[in-house]
């Protein structure tokens, strides 16, 4: 392995492949998406996924959830050693200025088929 940058980062769109203790950078297709990934996060060999998918199709799970966009991340089941970091980029226009709910916010959630609908963090 050289010491270049590009051995201790992998980047990609859709997908990358991260070595073991590599870093990475995950964009989804729509470029709405990242996720970055700490050296050091990923003990062993792991193919990252990012797929954009329709809020619509998130199930009763999230039923009352008005779900702006939705991605789903791969491999199932992925842990990480170090905190990753999720970031959704939304437009303006996306975003209601004041809520006509009283609890509305804007959050993050994690939909599991085990665990179910919960505010991710």
């Amino acid at each position: 392995m050289s010491g270049s940058p590009s051995s201790a980062f992998a980047q990609g769109t859709g997908s990358v492949m991260v070595r073991a203790g590599q870093g990475a950078e995950l964009l989804s297709e729509d470029g709405a998406f990242t996720l970055y990934v700490p050296e050091g996060a990923l003990m062993e060999d792991t193919t990252l996924t990012v797929e954009s998918i329709l809020p619509d199709s998130l199930g009763s799970e999230a039923e009352g959830v008005e779900a702006l966009a939705a991605y789903e991340l791969g491999p199932s089941g992925t842990q990480f050693a170090k905190p990753v970091l999720a970031v959704v980029a939304l437009e303006r226009s996306q975003v209601r200025p004041h809520s006509p709910r009283e609890n509305d916010a804007l959050a993050m959630y994690h939909l599991s088929s085990t665990e179910g609908l919960s505010v991710a963090g």
